[in-house]
């Protein structure tokens, strides 16, 4: 008869194979989300216009490629459709595929990360955020049993005791790679400014928002972590009550419930602006006309 210490080691064991069998499950999820996307477009359009790159750009960002990631594939792929005088939506999907790898692909070594593992991203802005830089690597003997951490930890904040940390990987900060690392970034831990609610929203990243206490700020980015909180497209754990075992229970929920925080970012429409530019001018033509 197995102790109990046994049998809390097995069951642990199988929690960890239920969680990667349900990873494996989502990155399939999102690759057939992207294939039967383009089947659609590629055999619901009889030519190639505007209409017919804009819904490319849906399904793509809708995939998790990322919003800048998309706009460098398509300005690609138009390109080549017009140097190959390609009119047939049909024509072109080799070239899409073709532009996606060549986007996607950030070289052999680039991040050193395996495929088969959840990532973890967290944004400590430009400067570093202290707190949050502490929180996470205090945390980290904990999440990369789970997660592989990439961590951008503001400029001169690189911790060189960490450096050979296996799963974890410190970038001061980052430019053109942003793209890259959203893309891999299964969920986000942030900041609550304007700019990185924004762009987690646009690109329907599931997040936890820490943002800065009210002692040091004007307040606003508690407004916005409240906001993002109450639509549910985040979880908020405010500076003062962040402890590492509240980190760590939070990337884990946040992780098991990700696509619900994905459906109501989707669900919102806040950032279809073109959409809602062209109804408010409409709105007003009618209403001198």
């Amino acid at each position: 008869m197995l102790a109990v210490e046994e049998v809390e080691k097995v069951e642990e064991q199988k929690e960890k194979v239920g969680f990667f069998k349900r990873l494996v499950q989502g990155l399939g999820k999102t690759r057939d989300n992207i294939v039967s996307g383009m089947d659609s477009i590629f055999s619901g359009f009889s030519h190639i216009d505007d209409d017919f790159y804009e819904e490319l750009e849906e399904v793509l960002i809708m995939g998790d490629l990322g919003v800048q990631a998309t706009y460098d594939i398509l300005d690609d792929l138009k390109a080549k459709v017009k140097a190959q005088h390609i009119k047939e939506p049909v024509k072109c999907r080799e070239l899409l595929i073709e532009s996606i790898k060549e986007q996607m692909d950030v070289g052999e070594t680039a991040y050193d990360f395996e495929e088969k593992t959840s990532v973890v991203m967290v944004i400590g802005g430009s400067l570093g955020a202290a707190n949050v830089n502490k929180a996470v690597r205090a945390a980290l003997p904990s999440l990369l049993g789970d997660f592989q951490v990439v961590h951008l930890c503001g400029k001169d904040k690189v911790d060189n005791l960490l450096l050979n940390t296996p799963g974890y990987r410190q970038f001061e900060y980052v430019k053109a790679e942003l793209k890259d690392l959203f893309a891999m970034a299964d969920v986000v831990i942030s900041r609550a400014g304007a700019n990185a609610i924004c762009e987690l929203l646009a690109l329907k990243k599931p997040n936890i928002l820490i943002p800065l206490p009210a002692s040091s700020s004007r307040g606003d980015q508690l407004l916005n972590a409240r906001s993002f909180e109450a639509q549910g497209f985040s979880i908020v754990i405010g500076e003062d009550d962040l402890t590492t075992e509240l980190l760590v229970d939070k990337v884990h929920e946040l992780y098991f419930s990700r696509q619900t925080f994905r459906d109501a970012m989707n669900d919102s429409g806040q950032m279809d602006s073109i959409r809602t530019i062209l109804r408010l001018i409409e709105e007003c033509i009618c209403e001198k006309g």
